[in-house]
């Protein structure tokens, strides 16, 4: 399994006819986004990780297992499966969840 702070490295693919100056955020339709430098690495994974840290036994996001601080907690190792197993698993408890609501 990747960790998180691995995958915060790598670069995201953008087709060569789509490559924007250093200046633009987006593109002319405003259907691509880039980042600002660093907003990953400065803003987004330091509030991910403290935002989920309660969620892990010592507040260890990467690799730490869950706690039992969120009720029914289901954690998915989405690196280690594929997308439709991911998919297929969620839709699965979504399920049974709605089949416990009495929708009388």
């Amino acid at each position: 399994m990747l960790a998180l702070s691995e995958l915060k490295k790598k670069k995201r693919y953008v087709p060569s006819h789509r490559i924007l100056s250093p200046g633009v955020q987006s593109d002319p339709e405003g259907a691509l986004w880039r980042d600002p430098p660093r907003y990953w690495e400065d803003i987004v994974y330091p509030a991910y990780l403290d935002a989920h840290k309660d969620v892990f036994v010592d507040g260890d996001v990467e690799h730490g297992q869950p706690t039992n601080s969120i009720e029914g907690l289901i954690l998915l190792e989405s690196l280690d499966i594929s997308m439709s197993e991911a998919v297929e698993r969620c839709c699965r408890v979504l399920k049974g969840v709605g089949e416990t609501i009495d929708f009388a």
